[in-house]
């Protein structure tokens, strides 16, 4: 087994990046608020801008856990775009294909993930929504500190299934900026 690499991705990615959320639509097609039949329509250049980390507010990352050529979980992160809300950033897109899981993936991706926004300025929360059917992933968000502050009965429906929507939050740790005098 090769060493797994949990770094952010970038436009290079796209395709073994699409690759990964398509299969992860296939296989998981209640954890999405998108389907496959919307996400394979798109193009290359569309997946690239949408993996491709922003440094400016709103940030944006995608992070991967990457062994060899292949990604084997995913987790992006984007930072809300109104002034408003932008002390908060939604987490999205949270997979660990079938073959990689129970090696602790999906909890290195979520703490790389924290730490890095939690470098972001004026980001104070990070934000998700998860079905509640979905306990594995429900219970990996516990584990990372999230807590649930709301539901919403049939928030997602595919097909005539319903499912209810868990929304989750994680309060970022507050950085200490050293007043500086002159």
């Amino acid at each position: 087994m090769r060493p797994v690499n949990i770094r952010p991705l970038n436009r290079t990615d796209a395709a073994i990046f699409h690759a990964l959320r398509l299969d992860a639509l296939m296989e998981s097609p209640e954890a999405f608020g998108a389907t496959y039949e919307e996400d394979v329509l798109l193009s290359l250049d569309v997946v690239a801008d949408r993996i491709d980390q922003i440094q400016v507010e709103p940030q944006r990352v995608v992070f991967g856990a990457v062994e060899g050529e292949a990604i084997l979980g995913i987790v992006g992160c984007m930072q809300e775009s109104r002034i408003k809300s932008r002390h908060k950033a939604v987490v999205w897109g949270c997979y660990v294909h079938p073959s990689a899981r129970g090696r602790g993936l999906g909890g290195e991706l979520l703490s790389h993930l924290i730490a890095h926004v939690a470098q972001w300025d004026h980001v104070d929360a990070l934000t998700l929504t998860v079905v509640t059917r979905a306990e594995a992933a429900r219970a990996l968000y516990r584990s990372v500190g999230f807590t649930v502050f709301g539901t919403e009965l049939d928030g997602l429906r595919e097909h005539g299934v319903s499912d209810t929507v868990e929304y989750m939050s994680l309060h970022l740790p507050r950085r200490h900026t050293a007043l500086t005098s002159e």
